[in-house]
């Protein structure tokens, strides 16, 4: 089943790739807190890929997150 969910979301992201100018790596919900004024100081699309759910809120940007070895490697 995740392995599936994966593959919608990495669909989703290729769908988009081309409109984003920044991509933010967040591996944990720890690393947020020093990444959440980079995050809020660019103005520039931005996109945030995770490989844990984050519990905070983007404020209108692109999330993706993805649970199995293999779309994250392949992804990275």
């Amino acid at each position: 089943m995740k392995l599936i969910k994966d593959l919608i979301t990495f669909i989703k992201y290729k769908l988009k790739e081309k409109t984003y100018s920044h991509l933010i790596f967040c591996e944990n919900n720890n690393l947020y807190l020093y990444l959440e004024e980079l995050i809020k100081r660019q103005k520039k699309k931005k996109v945030v890929i995770s490989l844990e759910k984050i519990k905070k809120n983007f404020l209108g940007l692109d999330y993706f997150n993805f649970h199995t070895n293999f779309f994250r490697r392949f992804f990275f």
